[in-house]
């Protein structure tokens, strides 16, 4: 995102960095626990950007919720509190629960 800079106008340049509007607390990005690159994009930006994503009952059944959950809690490249963020309290947090 920062690379794009240059395809933007002097005018039309966005106020902050882009990391700045990721860390900012305004934007949750779903993720499922498969994603191989959420634990170093967590690193790179904060891990309090990212929540479990799901569709159900849309897309997945309750036993392909469960399965994607678990996905996420047994990642060996996030810790305990990185976990919890991604399963529930940066949606608590973001949608003021």
């Amino acid at each position: 995102m920062e690379r794009d800079e240059n395809y933007f106008n002097a005018a039309d340049q966005p106020e902050k960095q882009p990391i700045e509007y990721l860390q900012g607390g305004r934007i949750l990005i779903g993720c499922e626990g498969s994603a191989g690159s959420l634990a170093y994009v967590a690193s790179r930006i904060g891990v309090e950007a990212f929540a479990y994503a799901s569709d159900y009952p849309h897309e997945v059944d309750l036993l392909d919720g469960i399965r994607e959950i678990e996905e996420v809690a047994e990642r060996d490249d996030l810790n305990d509190s990185e976990k919890a963020a991604v399963l529930g309290s940066n949606a608590v947090r973001f949608f003021d629960l």
